[in-house]
């Protein structure tokens, strides 16, 4: 399993919706196209109030795996 893997089922897994962040973007820094890390940060920060953030994440989810959009 690679690293970034590992971070993101951390980040699945945590409780703390601010560290489920920080894990998701250590993921992302190390995978630039983990399209699920995008989207599940995404939903965090969602719930979190930064609408701005999430959109962004959302459509960083949909650039990388397009194919996939209709499950974002």
């Amino acid at each position: 399993m690679s690293k970034a893997s590992e971070y993101f089922t951390q980040a699945i897994s945590e409780e703390d919706k601010h560290k489920a962040i920080e894990l998701y973007t250590k993921a992302i820094e190390l995978n630039p196209n983990f399209s699920e890390a995008y989207n599940n940060r995404g939903v965090l920060k969602k719930n979190s109030v930064d609408e701005v953030g999430a959109m962004m994440d959302f459509n960083m989810a949909i650039e990388k795996s397009p194919n996939l959009a209709g499950s974002f």
